[in-house]
């Protein structure tokens, strides 16, 4: 969770010290409960297909045919940062999120906690003031721990 935020804080960073304002989607109407359902399963199908394709999958193919960790977390970061691209100029402060993530993946080879932590970070901000509000509950929790 603390890699996930650390990327939104420094997409944040840029945004107010470059002036560079964020691009952002409409916030669809939901008129019955199966498609708020759809609407809040929709962001945290992010977590499973980015994690897997976008760092899993290239990690695990550049470490298997014995590229250096450099080249690896380079090319990593290379493919995932243009994913978000719909986010603007900003989208450049979640290279912080993509590095710290593929850093954690490389020593824990721990796919899961990271796919879990992506799909509720993105899940929580369904919630809005209270998504952000537990998911910083989380990210101390998770220093306090390791720390």
């Amino acid at each position: 969770m603390f890699a996930m935020g650390s990327g939104f804080i420094a997409r944040g960073a840029i945004s107010e010290n470059f002036g560079l304002t964020m691009n952002g989607y409409p916030q669809p109407d939901y008129d019955t409960f199966s498609s708020r359902l759809l609407g809040l399963a929709d962001p945290m199908m992010a977590g499973p297909t980015e994690e897997l394709v976008l760092m899993a999958l290239v990690v695990t193919a550049l470490r298997t045919a014995g590229y250096s960790r450099w080249a690896v977390c380079v090319t990593a970061v290379a493919v995932r940062v243009p994913f978000h691209l719909h986010y603007g100029w900003v989208a450049l402060g979640l290279t912080v999120r993509a590095l710290l993530i593929i850093v954690l993946h490389c020593r824990t080879n721990a796919l899961f906690a990271i796919v879990l932590a992506h799909a509720a970070f993105n899940g929580l901000n369904y919630l809005d003031d209270l998504g952000v509000a537990i998911k910083w509950l989380l990210i101390f929790s998770g220093l306090a721990i390791v720390w």
